[in-house]
């Protein structure tokens, strides 16, 4: 809501709200100075009370446009540090903020009462990680997730136990790719020995979990104990250029058969007829008119000898 003033502060109109749209218009405006003020801030968000100035000009035609901006209510978390087993609080364990983006606050330390608060924190993810354990406890640096949500009204809390070195266990939580290079920071986890632990992978941006090791869950044990995540990076996703069709395959072309070769000497024809092939000698034609000569004048002289006979 909003009340609108004159230049020297006289209010002129009051309890101006703005529309759906997040829009307030004043209209039938004299010429001259005036300022909005904001009475009442939307619910979640911050009051402003800065003045929005502006001036009506004379024989002004178009609506004079002015904007205000408001931010987010900020929220708070409160860390409660304290012995794993008598659950007395522990002071001077120093701690670390980190948001989604990364960005961090350092040096935040618990104090005699064992308590870290942390306010005006806009809404959003944050981890708190121990990075320096009270004086004869174990350091932990299992992240404390904190949430900071719209509108919160009351502070968030969390607690975080540490166990004493002499009765405590240690495991060690480290994220690695396929050829052992750290992808993110190791997890140290405490817990008094006999008791049982739980790892969980993180998630890191650009690979994937290859390997779920065995051990991520187990008991604590006076020697300290590695839990390594095995990750892959993720395959680069195939880009078809819709615009740029592929190249089809050309198909190989068939193989042409060669003509068979041809015989140096064209093989011998038979021609029909009686004529047998020469062989180069003569016909005995001599001996054959010979010979039926002879047959003849056998045949005369035996017909002859048989008629004396009668």
């Amino acid at each position: 809501e909003f009340e609108l003033q004159s230049a020297d502060g006289t209010k002129l109109k009051e309890n101006l709200t703005t529309d759906a749209d997040g829009k307030l218009e004043v209209a039938g405006l004299a010429p001259g100075d005036y300022k909005l003020v904001e009475t009442k801030a939307p619910t979640g968000y911050e009051l402003d009370g800065a003045p929005v100035e502006f001036t009506i000009e004379f024989n002004q035609e178009e609506t004079l446009q002015v904007t205000k901006t408001n931010t987010m209510s900020t929220g708070s978390v409160v860390l409660t540090k304290t012995d794993g087993q008598t659950k007395a609080p522990l002071a001077n364990a120093v701690f670390k903020l980190i948001d989604e983006d990364n960005n961090v606050q350092e040096n935040l330390s618990t104090d005699e009462s064992g308590k870290l608060e942390i306010n005006n924190l806009a809404p959003g993810n944050y981890q708190l990680i121990e990075t320096k354990a009270p004086t004869g406890y174990e350091l932990d640096t299992a992240p404390v997730d904190v949430k900071i949500t719209f509108n919160q009204k009351e502070a968030l809390q969390v607690v975080k136990t540490n166990i004493k070195t002499v009765v405590s266990g240690k495991v060690i939580a480290e994220f690695v790719d396929t050829k052992g290079n750290k992808l993110a920071v190791e997890e140290i986890h405490t817990g008094l020995i006999g008791n049982k632990y739980l790892t969980k992978a993180k998630e890191i941006k650009g690979y994937k979990l290859l390997k779920d090791p065995m051990n991520k869950l187990g008991i604590y044990k006076e020697i300290d104990q590695k839990v390594t995540f095995v990750y892959e990076k993720n395959e680069a996703p195939t880009i078809v250029d819709p615009k740029k069709p592929t190249k089809p395959v050309t198909k190989a072309k068939p193989v042409t058969p060669t003509k068979p070769i041809s015989p140096s000497k064209k093989p011998a024809t038979v021609e029909k007829g009686n004529k047998l092939p020469s062989t180069g000698d003569e016909f005995p034609y001599g001996v054959i008119f010979t010979g039926l000569f002879a047959s003849v004048v056998g045949i005369f002289l035996l017909r002859k000898t048989k008629k004396v006979s009668k």
